[in-house]
């Protein structure tokens, strides 16, 4: 068995990339060459011989039943641009940490959110093969974050250690003072704001007593 190989059955690069998928019908050449690279094969009939038509579908010589290369696939009946579709499958292919459906829109400028959603939803739903062996042997895998710091968050979401996250600084737990040490020099401090002096002549706050007729009030008639 033939391994797909990068530069002759896949682009090695984006510049390569966009050197092969530049029209519809580079694309569609491309698909044609995946579906069929020994020439056209009628679905219904198995019959190995067809012409291509105007609008661009096959016409089986034996049962004479048209289909299209898109036909069965991610990309049947879409009216998404065939350039657009294949570089929705180049990013979803390329990007170590995925694509989400606004960046997607964002980055080829589709319409609206639910048909780049609904692009990624198809591109999704071919990676899973129904009936498919376990691995086994040597497998090679790219890194990924199993777990977290806390519970209940996985994936390396714990709490305060998101990617691109930094730490706020938090409010000062005191006022600032400034302790003096000699004539214009000091150094700053964290503490509580010292308590305020009496003047002379004026007792304390706390050493201050009430009035006698506020400690013993008079008897009410």
């Amino acid at each position: 068995m033939e391994y797909p190989r990068a530069g002759a059955h896949y682009p090695r690069s984006t510049g390569e990339f966009l050197a092969w998928f530049g029209t519809d019908e580079d694309c569609l050449d491309y698909l044609e060459w995946l579906r069929w690279p020994g020439g056209f094969t009628c679905q219904s009939c198995g019959h190995a011989d067809g012409w291509r038509l105007g609008d661009g579908r096959f016409e089986c010589a034996a049962c004479h039943r048209r289909t299209s290369v898109t036909a069965g696939t991610i990309f049947d009946r879409t009216r998404t641009p065939m350039t657009v579709w294949f570089t929705a499958c180049w990013l979803f292919a390329t990007q170590k940490d995925g694509i989400s459906a606004q960046s997607l829109q964002r980055s080829l400028e589709i319409g609206s959110y639910p048909t780049a959603w609904a692009m990624l939803h198809r591109l999704r739903s071919v990676l899973v093969r129904p009936g498919r062996d376990r691995l086994s042997g040597t497998v090679q895998v790219d890194e990924t974050f199993i777990g977290g710091d806390e519970p209940g968050l996985a994936g390396g979401r714990a709490r305060g250690t998101g990617a691109g996250r930094r730490a706020r600084p938090g409010p000062l737990p005191g006022p600032a003072r400034r302790q003096e040490t000699a004539p214009g020099t000091g150094r700053a401090g964290l503490g509580s704001p010292a308590k305020p002096r009496p003047s002379s002549g004026q007792p304390a706050m706390e050493n201050r007593r009430a009035p006698a007729a506020a400690t013993n009030p008079a008897p009410v008639k």
